[in-house]
């Protein structure tokens, strides 16, 4: 499944958010399409392995959770959102690029760090964010009061 993502942003300005354990549990998938616009190899990938996906700009976030569903365990939470910005760095001091943010337990809501580490995501006033990129350990900040990170790997 990774592989075909993989393919896919290559071949147009596209990024995938998602979970990897998610990934992990999905059967194989084979597409057969010529000349499909995203939203047709999408529609094929959740027939085969019932995940959904929800665009925004050119990020495409994955779930296990179908939309009308989605919209009714985040729909009726009244509560104050922030944005929450930071930087990733590594132990040398260079920027960790494309590790993914999540606001835990809301698999939809997410970003990727850009060419400089640097990274924006709106979240509930007391989520957890949780922060991970291949070859590191994954890492939970309470988001609490503050609104500006520096994260080191």
């Amino acid at each position: 499944m990774v592989d075909v993502l993989n393919k896919i942003s290559q071949k147009t300005s596209f990024k995938f958010f998602y979970d990897q354990s998610t990934l992990r549990k999905v059967p194989p998938v084979t597409i057969d399409v010529k000349d499909a616009g995203i939203q047709e190899l999408l529609d094929v990938i959740t027939e085969q392995t019932k995940l959904y996906f929800y665009r925004t700009d050119n990020t495409i976030s994955i779930s296990k959770t179908p939309p009308v569903i989605q919209k009714a365990i985040t729909g009726n939470q009244n509560q104050q959102e922030k944005v929450v910005t930071g930087k990733i760095t590594d132990e040398a001091g260079d920027p960790v690029i494309g590790a993914n943010i999540i606001e835990k337990d809301v698999v939809s809501n997410g970003t990727v760090t850009d060419i400089d580490g640097n990274f924006s995501l709106k979240v509930k006033s007391n989520a957890t964010i949780t922060i991970s990129y291949i070859g590191y350990v994954e890492q939970e900040i309470l988001v609490g009061g503050t609104g500006v990170f520096s994260v080191l790997y």
